[in-house]
């Protein structure tokens, strides 16, 4: 038995250095068929999704598989994801879904679905009357439509799609003066695990021969670095030498990053208070970057902290994935 790459998937993430280790991706029972009738194999390696064809001896594919789709599941492994991604949709309420409709060797821009079963309420957006109301497929088929009139005050619409295909359905509402899309994706069998997104791949003739390197990227968060500097014993005089600054832009190849003192009485609401940092004899400053800073996984040398040109510390901490901001506090205790 010979395979050839049909397609690859990977995820990268600013955040790493490398790909991001942070997904899994999960084979629902109608692709698991699929791959068997396409006589395909979807294996995951160092990070990447590889979907492999069968050849015969002259390294053609036994069986040819255009236009037929593959769904997959992608499975977050990492609980601390969200406090160095940024999104561009509510994590809370939507999956993103991943499909290469408009080039076929692309992934089009993820569209933000509620996960449902196959029954389930559409809320109507809005209370004008008459609004009609339909329930289409994929592929922008209507599947189903009602009209409520003006005397027809319900606010949901109930749906049983039982015995349909899981995918990507919308309801849209047409009201006399605006209309309201609401995109929803089926799967009976996945609504129960903990799903991040998903991803549907239609398999075109030109893949056998110039297989896609498909991407789902995603972006680290920005944010204000803040370094609280806790200190014991000091003058205000040694007070006013502490200094943060980076030294290390030109070894990282990086924009430099420079940083203000701010006094604890001139300390914000975006702030932590300072009273909760330290003790009575405690004195708190705050150094905060003038730019938004990604975060990244590596930590950036040589942002230190000093005073009066002595290097107190070569190298500041950068926030871990387990902290949801980039506030980090430094004890700073003189003899």
């Amino acid at each position: 038995m010979q395979f050839k790459t049909l397609f690859t998937v990977e995820i990268p993430h600013s955040y790493y250095r490398e790909l991001c280790p942070d997904f899994s991706f999960i084979l629902p029972r109608d692709t698991i068929q699929a791959l068997q009738g396409g006589r395909l194999i979807a294996k995951s390696y160092h990070d990447r999704l590889y979907v492999l064809f069968e050849v015969d001896d002259t390294e053609q594919p036994i069986v040819t598989f255009e236009g037929n789709r593959l769904r997959f599941a992608l499975k977050l492994l990492n609980p601390y994801f969200t406090n160095f991604t940024a999104f561009s949709f509510d994590l809370g309420r939507f999956k993103p879904l991943y499909r290469n409709q408009t080039i076929v060797s692309t992934l089009d821009l993820p569209r933000s679905t509620i996960l449902v079963g196959s029954q389930w309420q559409h809320f109507l957006q809005f209370s004008d009357r008459p609004v009609t109301v339909n329930l289409k497929n994929s592929q922008g088929q209507i599947l189903r439509t009602q009209v409520l009139g003006n005397t027809q005050t319900q606010g949901e619409i109930a749906y049983d799609l039982t015995g349909l295909s899981a995918g990507l359905y919308q309801v849209e509402e047409l009201y006399p003066s605006r209309s309201q899309r609401t995109d929803y994706y089926l799967d009976e069998e996945l609504i129960s695990q903990d799903i991040f997104g998903f991803l549907e791949v239609t398999i075109d003739s030109t893949f056998y021969s110039s297989p896609p390197a498909f991407s789902i990227p995603f972006t680290a968060k920005q944010e204000t670095l803040k370094y609280y500097v806790v200190t014991q014993k000091y003058t205000d005089l040694e007070l006013g030498q502490l200094a943060v600054t980076d030294t290390g832009f030109t070894e990282d190849q990086r924009p430099q990053i420079t940083f203000t003192k701010v006094l604890a009485p001139n300390f914000t609401a975006n702030d932590l208070p300072a009273n909760l940092l330290g003790n009575a004899q405690s004195q708190v400053l705050l150094f905060q970057s003038q730019q938004i800073v990604a975060r990244q996984q590596m930590a950036r040398r040589k942002i230190q902290l000093s005073r009066n040109g002595d290097i107190l510390i070569p190298h500041l901490p950068a926030p871990d994935i387990d902290r949801s901001t980039a506030d980090l506090i430094i004890q700073l205790s003189k003899p």
